[in-house]
């Protein structure tokens, strides 16, 4: 640490100022990117209407449909919706004719 010219007190009390502030700066950055970010990532995997579009691209289109059947069941009994499964699930029924038969 160069204190030329101050005195040794008052270059440690500096230096600490700057630590301090560093830290705040660090404590912010990680409260505002890093937390919000984990927290995204978290709910996106608990997100029903998410986990169908999974199990469709992996062509598993009888548990994307069994999942948002179970999700609407579950949130209407919370009083809660996703329009997105609803819209998802007549979609993808539309598109297969058995489905759309009832069989």
């Amino acid at each position: 640490m160069v204190c030329r010219g101050i005195p040794r007190l008052a270059c440690i009390a500096g230096a600490e100022v700057v630590r301090g502030l560093v830290c705040v700066l660090a404590a912010t950055l990680l409260l505002t990117t890093v937390l919000p970010a984990a927290a995204h990532a978290q709910e996106a995997a608990a997100d029903p209407y998410s986990q169908g579009v999974e199990l469709l691209e992996a062509g598993d289109w009888l548990g994307a449909l069994r999942l948002w059947d179970g999700a609407r069941q579950t949130l209407g009994a919370e009083g809660r919706s996703d329009p997105r499964i609803g819209i998802a699930f007549i979609d993808r029924t539309r598109r297969d004719p058995l489905l759309r038969a009832g069989l």
